[in-house]
């Protein structure tokens, strides 16, 4: 019985023995390691401390000179593009307002423009007859007298028309506009107009309308 005691007395101080071994073997392994690597992250927590206050050292002269002349030079260049952006939009808006002025006086807006007002001449007369002719109040007498310039302007028209389409065969446009005191201007579309041609339009209107010389004028507009 003594025997078994003592036999498991001595393996249990033998295991004893065995992990104190062990655990004084690893802790020698490990507890260096912790301190280089202790040692090793300082050494980087301070080299790296070392190099954020280089930078900051750094970028406080870089504050005081080159960032402070980039910056201005940075302005200037700005300064400069928007006045260089502001003289093209000007020139820009000049040419479309030369443009614009060069379209509004084409030959083909002065002829849209007359025959614009002519049309709204014509209606004008037109519907006041009319309004003459329907008005119940009038004689018979002044109806009459309305419906008969009514069927004059109408036949006045038509042979305007009439001598604009032959005219539009020698140019590219014409019309003819009537003046006060029943005189007519003749306006033509052309780079220049021959007195012979211009003859020609006079004595071609005379023939129509059944009016004089002097009730005639004509005019040319260059393309």
């Amino acid at each position: 019985m003594n025997t078994k005691r003592q036999t498991i007395w001595l393996v249990s101080m033998l295991s004893l023995m065995v992990i104190l071994s062990a655990y004084y073997l690893f802790t020698e392994d490990v507890d260096p390691g912790n301190n280089m690597l202790t040692d090793g992250g300082s050494q980087e927590e301070k080299l790296g401390m070392d190099a954020t206050e280089a930078a900051a050292g750094n970028a406080d002269k870089l504050d005081g000179l080159t960032v402070t002349e980039v910056t201005e030079a940075a302005d200037a260049g700005t300064a400069t593009e928007t006045a260089v952006d502001k003289e093209a939009e000007k020139a820009d808006q000049e040419v479309l307002r030369k443009l614009d002025a060069a379209a509004a006086g084409t030959a083909g807006s002065i002829f849209e423009e007359l025959q614009y007002k002519r049309d709204q001449k014509f209606a004008e007369e037109n519907n006041r007859l009319y309004s003459i002719i329907s008005d119940a109040s009038q004689d018979a007498k002044e109806a009459n007298k309305a419906a008969e310039q009514i069927n004059q302007l109408e036949d006045k028209s038509s042979k305007k028309t009439g001598i604009e389409d032959e005219l539009t065969k020698q140019f590219s446009n014409a019309i003819i506009v009537e003046e006060n005191n029943n005189k007519y201007k003749v306006v033509v579309e052309s780079e220049k107009l021959e007195r012979s041609q211009a003859d020609n339009i006079v004595m071609m209107v005379m023939k129509e309308l059944e009016v004089g010389a002097d009730q005639v004028s004509v005019q040319f507009i260059a393309p």
